[in-house]
């Protein structure tokens, strides 16, 4: 946990976690929790999959602090480990080494063909 900054909250809304949105409205001088980036994380790894906010702007914050996103396509692991990280519940939401584990072994798992065909021109090389 990092100690609350002064002023306003930096960042963008469309990718602060539920929890810093609570407390830029409140008064109360609480710590910000680290697990909030995972949220921000789960927002651009949305974003990137989908070509679209894992919110709707109009529908935008009271969706995410129900965690309601747009469903996206793909995977079904893809899909758990995101909602890992777009969890509401900061003590429930991935921690930063548990999604990078995660990340890692979904990597291993969904190569890009790129990737394959690359590694398979290596090995004809060794």
């Amino acid at each position: 946990m990092i100690d609350r900054p002064q002023g306003p909250l930096p960042g963008s809304a469309s990718y602060m976690a539920p929890e810093l949105k609570r407390q830029a409205m409140s008064s109360t001088d609480r710590p910000i929790e680290i697990k909030s980036d995972c949220w921000s994380v789960g927002c651009l790894l949305f974003l990137m999959l989908e070509g679209k906010p894992a919110f709707s702007y109009s529908e935008f914050p009271k969706r995410a602090e129900k965690g309601q996103y747009l469903q996206p396509r793909g995977p079904k692991e893809v899909r758990d480990f995101l909602a890992t990280l777009l969890e509401v519940d900061y003590v429930r939401r991935a921690d930063a080494q548990s999604a990078w584990v995660e990340a890692q072994r979904l990597c291993g798992q969904f190569p890009r063909s790129s990737d394959v065909e690359a590694d398979q021109r290596a090995m004809l090389l060794t």
